[in-house]
């Protein structure tokens, strides 16, 4: 077992022992490897520090790797399938990401909570637009309702100032904005 493990095997122990972790950022990365392989290591019946084996303590990098694999499949949407697929393959095998993923040490679990952080932004931004299309739309729907049945001018210029809302966020997601002509806050119908 390299140095580094064994350090990371120590820390583990003490957390088994019932200790708590000191977190010194001159030193260490943090309790995220930690965070892992304790909970495991009680679940394979570990008890204490002298039980503590290198197989029971690089199984959590080693689940973390395989989850690594599994999370290109996620990325196929923000991807494509042959470049996840590819990726996956190149993780899967290449010697380093091999390596690194039965090695006890921090580097895999920052590789995994990295391709998931992008993942997840991802989902969390194509939520956002598919929310702005939705408003923008419904926004459209309820103004030629209103214009259609002599709304009041008013609520009429009211919704005209929410799809100039809606029409600034496009604006800022996608550059240009491509709505400007219909967003027109002093337009014909806002002067009647």
């Amino acid at each position: 077992m390299h140095t580094d493990e064994s350090v990371n095997a120590y820390l583990t122990g003490e957390l088994l022992a019932g200790g708590k972790f000191h977190y010194d950022p001159q030193d260490r990365h943090g309790p995220a490897l930690f965070v892992v392989a304790e909970p495991l290591a009680r679940l394979l019946g570990v008890k204490n520090f002298s039980e503590l084996t290198e197989t029971q303590l690089r199984l959590s990098t080693v689940l973390t790797g395989t989850a690594t694999v599994l999370l290109f499949g996620a990325g196929v949407e923000m991807f494509g399938f042959i470049a996840c697929l590819v990726a996956a393959l190149l993780f899967a095998f290449a010697p380093l990401p091999v390596y690194y993923s039965r090695y006890f040490i921090h580097e895999t679990l920052f590789v995994a909570a990295t391709l998931g952080l992008i993942l997840s932004g991802w989902c969390a931004l194509k939520k956002k637009i598919s929310f702005a299309r939705r408003a923008r739309r419904t926004l459209r729907r309820t103004d030629a309702g209103m214009q259609g049945n002599g709304g009041h001018p008013l609520l009429r210029h009211r919704c005209r100032i929410a799809r100039l809302s809606v029409a600034r966020f496009s604006k800022s997601r996608h550059g240009a904005n491509r709505w400007s002509s219909s967003f027109s806050l002093f337009g014909e119908h806002a002067k009647a």
